[in-house]
């Protein structure tokens, strides 16, 4: 009799045994007693990052802080030290991430996150923020930090121009065709206030939609006009009003400068439109007028013809001198 219940009793602090070391399963609901000394030290991992004064950025390109943390001992259980934003008008996603956690696994003494300032076009005010790292953590000892940072608008010296005149017709009942599909061909040329050819073809290609971007470095301050010229009219044949009825090809210019100028659209005022009867050429009496930039001091403006109180009557009396602008400058061009 005595042993068997020796036996049991065996049995029984076997089970106990077994019972507990499954319990053990080394997450953070762990019953296993941890250090309560472990000491958790923050060190900045990336140049020029700061854990006491503000840090600076700007949206003109991504920056990221890499932040790195080292207990004093390790912990049998997973540590996670919490992140979260406790001040600013910056939201996280849109002009920053971070994780939510800087996790050191178990039996682990480091662990490691970034701060990623967004890069961003749109024009808005300096946004800052504030994060606080270590906030009631688990099974550590560590005092919370409070991170700054602030990021800066950027400002781009430059001005974004998209010529669009794509459009869909049919010929003689025949399937949809685009113009930019069968190659129809329009140039815009920047000229200077005297109406003189500035040399800066980038949308006199064959692009369609063309493409322009005025920097300080290329077009020093001043008035400038853009005019267009239809270079060709495309293939299979040049599209008239033998093959289909004739329509305006509609020119709008997308415009934006990153940081500055939201972008937006205008379209080419109705009076210097292009039809789609038009032969290859300069030959538009109203000019082929686009529109006007006026670059004062790193500021630009964009207005049509009558806001520059150049009304159509003077836009005719210039046709000569524009026409052998435009015809010298295409031959430049291409």
């Amino acid at each position: 009799m005595k042993n068997i219940k020796s036996s049991i009793a065996s049995f029984i602090a076997i089970f106990v045994l077994f019972s507990c070391s499954k319990e053990e399963d080394y997450t953070n609901k762990s019953t296993m007693n941890v250090s309560k000394n472990s000491n958790v030290i923050v060190t900045a991992a990336s140049a020029g990052f700061s854990l006491s004064a503000i840090n600076v950025s700007n949206e003109s390109a991504e920056k990221s802080y890499a932040l790195s943390v080292t207990l004093s001992a390790a912990q049998t259980v997973e540590v996670r030290i919490p992140i979260v934003q406790s001040s600013g008008n910056a939201t996280i996603n849109d002009d920053y991430t971070v994780d939510s956690y800087i996790t050191v696994p178990a039996f682990s003494t480091t662990g490691s996150t970034s701060i990623k300032i967004k890069n961003d076009a749109l024009k808005e005010p300096t946004e800052n923020f504030t994060l606080v790292v270590g906030s009631n953590v688990a099974n550590v000892n560590m005092q919370p930090l409070s991170l700054q940072f602030s990021i800066q608008n950027y400002l781009s010296p430059n001005l974004n121009l998209k010529f669009n005149f794509n459009k869909t017709f049919t010929i003689a009942g025949g399937a949809p065709l685009t113009l930019c599909g069968i190659g129809y061909d329009m140039d815009f040329y920047l000229l200077d206030s005297s109406f003189n050819d500035t040399g800066i073809y980038d949308a006199a290609a064959a692009g369609c939609p063309e493409l322009l971007t005025i920097t300080p470095t290329t077009v020093p301050d001043g008035t400038y006009h853009i005019f267009y010229d239809v270079y060709g009219t495309g293939t299979p044949t040049r599209i008239n009003n033998v093959y289909h009825d004739p329509f305006t090809i509609p020119i709008s210019v997308d415009y934006s400068r990153d940081g500055g100028i939201a972008a937006g659209n205008f379209v080419q005022e109705s009076l210097f439109a292009v039809t789609s009867t038009r032969a290859p050429g300069y030959q538009n009496p109203n000019t082929n007028y686009v529109c006007t930039i006026i670059k004062t001091a790193g500021v630009y403006t964009i207005k049509n013809s009558l806001s520059e109180t150049i009304a159509s009557g003077r836009m005719q009396n210039i046709f000569s001198l524009v026409k052998n602008t435009i015809d010298n400058a295409r031959l430049k061009a291409k």
